[in-house]
């Protein structure tokens, strides 16, 4: 794969800017990679120009999902939220992000709490940007 990689952050509003900028600098991503924040009413745009997006369980995953965007979806929580989660919502419900709760089956990959973990993002990245098939079938 012969992309640039582009780190996008919406920001839900724009006085978090400072904030996230700060944070961004301070872990090292600036170094990395380059860095585009924008406005959550820009998202769309990013998603149209995306080869793959690893994005926080949620609405976005819908978002993503009706752009044809491949995604991972990601969660991370406390140890007591992600007891909670297990125990008493994902009996019931199987999933976290909204296109595999939707479809009550895994259309896109989810690492959850102690999954949710640079290496294991990583590798999740990895597999869906070399598996054409794998990605396709997601945005089907």
């Amino acid at each position: 794969i012969d992309a640039e990689i582009v780190l996008v952050v919406v920001l839900a509003t724009d006085e978090l800017q400072p904030l996230v900028e700060r944070l961004l600098t301070r872990r090292g991503a600036t170094d990395t990679c380059r860095v585009l924040l924008l406005r959550s009413t820009d998202r769309f745009d990013a998603f149209s120009a995306a080869y793959l997006a690893l994005a926080a369980c949620g609405t976005v995953n819908v978002e993503l999902a009706a752009a044809a965007v491949p995604q991972v979806a990601v969660h991370a929580s406390n140890r007591l939220t992600a007891w909670f989660i297990r125990n008493v919502l994902r009996p019931t419900v199987g999933h976290a992000a909204l296109p595999n709760i939707l479809a009550g089956r895994r259309l896109l990959p989810e690492l959850l709490f102690e999954e949710c973990a640079p290496i294991h993002i990583a590798k999740a990245a990895l597999r869906l940007a070399a598996c054409p098939d794998t990605a396709r079938a997601q945005a089907a």
